[in-house]
């Protein structure tokens, strides 16, 4: 897990565009969201076809594989606390996808290239909800 604060990231990096931070790299600034002391946990993976991809706890992943892949499986944070965040964004495209739990409400099934999805957990209802 890395611990990235925003201010960290030099100006239009490949850094800045992977994460997300800034609106001018066409990403939404929400797409990471700071804790209270102001720092991003992110976990950098290159994942190949067929993997599984365990979250480390961090809030976002960052999936960085080296070409699009035909199926990838995401395993989501185990044990997490009313509120917790969690995503991922994509650089490439992935033609099927599979979220661990199978229950999150609004799982995508494919990735395209440069896409990203945000969950918060509800002790409410026991699930992940996108947003």
């Amino acid at each position: 897990m890395a611990n990235i604060k925003f201010s960290d990231l030099p100006v239009n990096s490949a850094a800045q565009n992977l994460v997300g931070v800034y609106t001018s790299n066409g990403i939404s600034s929400d797409v990471l969201v700071p804790n209270e002391t102001g720092v991003v946990t992110v976990q950098v993976v290159t994942p190949t076809t067929r993997e599984s991809i365990t979250s480390d706890g961090s809030q976002k992943l960052v999936l960085n594989p080296s070409s699009s892949l035909t199926n990838l499986t995401i395993i989501f944070p185990a044990s997490p606390a009313n509120g917790q965040t969690f995503g991922f964004f994509c650089t490439q495209t992935v033609t099927t996808l599979s979220l661990s739990p199978e229950s999150i409400i609004n799982a995508p099934g494919f990735l395209t290239a440069n896409s990203s999805y945000n969950w918060y957990w509800s002790s409410t209802i026991n699930n992940w909800i996108s947003w």
